[in-house]
């Protein structure tokens, strides 16, 4: 009889399913990272900043040292500048295109942080202030140059 009453709730759910479903996430969220809003404008700006090539301000997301994983390995740049030197080799066109399809509703996470695409950029927050964590300082930890071939 269980099992059919949770086939029948299922079933006849409809949309308050699919909005429990997005409650949930939204409460992991903020349960993992403290804040769903500070992630969502973090989202935001970094995906305007990488689509309108703004280096520099996409540079200013990172926190350095800043992890970038390469089909050769992981390379460490520690600043800045280094950072915006091989920005090309960084942010690919590939990269660009997932960015711009992605939405936050979408985005991947887990206890390491939120990614875009497919673990191409990773960011995650610190709280300045231990558990009370008013103050949240969100930053790209990690960027994978990932080549994705169409089957």
């Amino acid at each position: 009889m269980r099992a059919y009453l949770v086939i029948f709730l299922l079933l006849f759910s409809g949309p308050a399913f699919s909005d429990n479903v997005k409650d949930i996430s939204n409460k992991k969220l903020n349960e993992y990272f403290k804040s769903d809003l500070d992630y969502e404008a973090f989202f935001l700006n970094l995906k305007s900043s990488l689509l309108s090539g703004d280096k520099q301000q996409v540079a200013s997301l990172n926190l350095y040292p800043i992890r970038v994983n390469y089909p050769s390995g992981s390379v460490y740049y520690d600043t800045i500048e280094q950072f915006i030197e091989n920005y090309d080799s960084i942010v690919t066109p590939e990269m660009l295109t997932r960015v711009k399809e992605q939405q936050f509703k979408n985005l991947s996470y887990n206890y390491n942080g939120l990614n875009i695409g497919f673990g191409d950029i990773w960011f995650s927050g610190i709280c300045m202030d231990g558990a009370l964590c008013k103050e949240l300082k969100i930053n790209v930890w990690a960027y994978s140059v990932l080549s994705v071939s169409k089957q």
